[in-house]
């Protein structure tokens, strides 16, 4: 998926309502028989998609920059449930500062992450699939 393809696919997404969990199927559409750490690949996919979905949904000005320090939990539950829509659980971590930026060492798609420092807060952002919880009775 190139990034010119994911950028329209995600103001697709991101420029209506959250769908439901699991009702946006993305697909590759290239071959990715040659890629050495295909969760390195994937989420460093879902990345820049949740880049863009944040830059439209909350960027000021004309670079689109978001302010992490104003978004709200109502804001941070609409963008996981994005996130579900297109099947992954987007897990946002807010804590102190930190200099690390990425976890590419992993082969486990939650072991990677993306670490934002800003204001003095550390924003440590990862995926993982998302698993719908279904109850029996």
């Amino acid at each position: 998926m190139d990034s010119d393809n994911l950028i329209e696919i995600a103001r697709q997404i991101y420029s209506a309502p959250p769908g439901a969990p699991l009702s946006i199927q993305l697909d590759l559409d290239k071959d990715t028989s040659n890629i050495t750490d295909p969760n390195e690949f994937l989420f460093k996919m879902l990345v820049e998609f949740f880049h863009e979905g944040i830059k439209l949904l909350h960027g000021e000005g004309p670079s689109n920059k978001v302010d992490l320090s104003k978004l709200t939990q109502n804001d941070l539950l609409k963008l996981k449930q994005y996130s579900r829509s297109y099947g992954y659980e987007l897990f946002i971590n807010i804590g102190g500062q930190s200099t690390q930026t990425t976890n590419a060492s992993s082969s486990k798609l939650s072991e990677h992450f993306f670490r934002i420092n800003s204001k003095g807060m550390t924003y440590m952002i990862y995926f993982d699939r998302y698993q719908s919880t279904v109850t029996c009775h």
